[in-house]
């Protein structure tokens, strides 16, 4: 019989992911610890037969989510979001070479690509707590934390052994999209959802915002 790994959907068949944000309820304002988790489970696929689901590979880069992590303040019974170090900086928190080649990696080792069985968890990133506090934050201020979006750009069915010898060109700074083969930008409304071989866009739920209490 046919292991999952062997039988692979058919081509209206994308995978489901849930992103799912963790943190303590209380968090010290001055803290530089990576309290922030960023889990992702793989729930199944968009067919209904999902327990056949195979495993997958996914470029980790779309559900890093950091150019939308958002932060909000409970203030007289509303959640106002607060200034971020993206939105003080323009979004540029550092700095790129940008005229260097892409490089080529072998997508069953980098470790830019994570696989996953159907129901498996993985945690793709941890950080700090965005750390544009307002300046008349005092202990006991309650503080929200969610993302305005997420996707996956690169996706392929089979787990790492599969992609042993898959490669791809990732950015000279190695954390950014698939440059090639060419990934939908789908942040631009003029970007067809044709790319990434043809396979279709990734399902991605991500989940409510977390809350926590300023120390």
């Amino acid at each position: 019989m046919a292991s999952n790994e062997e039988i692979l959907p058919g081509p209206g068949t994308a995978p489901i992911l849930r992103l799912t944000l963790e943190c303590p309820t209380k968090i010290s304002r001055d803290s530089e610890e990576k309290y922030l988790k960023f889990n992702v489970t793989y729930e199944g696929t968009s067919d209904t037969n999902a327990e056949d689901a195979p495993p997958i590979t996914f470029h980790k880069y779309g559900v890093m989510g950091e150019e939308k992590l958002s932060l909000y303040q409970l203030r007289n019974g509303e959640w106002t979001e607060c200034l971020t170090e993206q939105d003080e900086y323009g979004g540029c928190s550092g700095f790129a070479l940008l005229d260097a080649p892409p490089l080529l990696v072998k997508v069953g080792e980098d470790e830019q690509f994570l696989s996953l069985g159907r129901g498996e968890s993985v945690v793709v990133h941890q950080r700090t707590i965005p750390k544009k506090f307002p300046e008349d934050a005092k202990p006991g201020d309650r503080f929200r934390v969610g993302l305005r979006g997420a996707h996956v750009e690169w996706w392929n069915w089979g787990g790492r052994q599969s992609h042993a010898n898959t490669e791809v060109y990732l950015p000279c700074w190695r954390v950014g999209r698939v440059v090639n083969p060419p990934t939908p930008d789908y942040d631009s409304i003029l970007c067809p959802e044709t790319k990434n071989d043809g396979r279709l866009k990734m399902v991605l739920h991500v989940s409510d915002p977390v809350e926590f209490t300023l120390a």
